[in-house]
């Protein structure tokens, strides 16, 4: 068989169509991976969202619970008094119920400290809906729930160093914002 030029230009033709096909098929390819890309982002996204969204549900849940309990501890003399004095011993306060009521609290703010320190959670979304280092009534001066625990860590952290370091963060952190919100109200 003899190869003519008509047959020559066709297959040129057919192979030019054939490249022109490719290179619409690789830019559609393209372009269903880009948008494929974007919404599987969003979608990673918004998960994340939902994710912060039912951390900040639970906290509020367990700050509902300790709520009374902190108002209770701030107002409570006597309780800081026993755990300050009362025991020379990390043993002997641990035991007691006093130590009992504390743990509650603190225990939530300490998990607070854990998902701020670790970005699980943003700080200044935290410090909108919970106050971390609450005073026993709105007086300026007055000591705060903070305060009271503080003098109290020194017996604590002779057993456990790592005491509510967390929470500590946290209330710190509390106050850096606070104070920087007053200095750019002025």
């Amino acid at each position: 068989m003899n190869i003519t030029p008509d047959m020559v230009n066709t297959a040129q033709l057919v192979g030019s169509a054939t490249a022109v096909v490719a290179a619409i098929m690789t830019a559609a390819s393209a372009f269903w991976t880009a948008v494929s890309a974007y919404f599987l982002r969003r979608t990673i996204e918004q998960s994340e969202r939902g994710q912060k969204a039912r951390i900040f549900l639970e906290i509020s849940k367990q700050y509902n619970e300790i709520y009374f309990q902190r108002n209770q501890l701030l107002k409570n003399d006597q309780l800081w008094s026993k755990l300050n004095q009362g025991h020379q011993k990390y043993a002997d306060i641990a035991n007691t119920q006093e130590w009992h009521k504390l743990r509650e609290v603190a225990s939530c703010f300490e998990l607070m400290g854990v998902l701020v320190k670790n970005d699980y959670i943003d700080c200044k979304v935290l410090f909108d809906m919970v106050l971390v280092d609450a005073p026993a009534t709105p007086k300026h001066g007055e000591p705060t729930l903070w305060d009271h625990v503080e003098r109290f860590l020194k017996t604590a952290r002779g057993h456990n160093p790592n005491q509510w370091r967390n929470w500590e963060c946290l209330v710190n952190e509390e106050k850096n914002i606070m104070r920087m919100q007053k200095l750019q109200e002025n």
